[in-house]
């Protein structure tokens, strides 16, 4: 029983989180992430919740739960809707105003993902 929870957490760790996409649904934003699973077993994902994060600024609620396995040796894709927090969004301005609009942007996805009933942490960094 050791090992085999050991060998999941191990194969857990080994996945990759990866933008492939952007979109519009309805209010929403989609962004479509790559889960990779290098390898030979196959997870299952089984949520996902977190955060966008623009400068520093949280501009929206990303969630998903839908159930989907993600294969091995492959990549999976898997289509997260982000809603917008609109004072997320304000204080986002507002920092670029102040800055003078000299400001970078730097966008990233921190959420915790359900991937076979453990909590992965998933970091995505899509613009900086």
């Amino acid at each position: 029983m050791l090992w085999y929870l050991l060998t999941r957490i191990q194969t857990i760790g080994n996945l990759n989180f990866v933008p492939r996409g952007l979109g519009i649904v309805g209010n929403a934003v989609s962004v479509i992430l790559g889960i990779q699973n290098p390898t030979s077993n196959a997870l299952l994902f089984n949520s996902l919740s977190g955060d966008l994060m623009v400068n520093g600024n949280s501009v929206g609620n990303v969630a998903d739960f839908q159930p989907v396995t993600i294969m091995p040796n492959s990549e999976t894709p898997i289509t997260l809707l982000i809603t917008p927090n609109i004072f997320g969004i304000a204080a986002n301005a507002i920092d670029q105003i102040s800055n003078g609009l000299t400001g970078g942007i730097s966008a990233k996805l921190q959420a915790i993902a359900n991937v076979n009933n453990t909590p992965v942490p998933v970091n995505v960094q899509f613009i900086q």
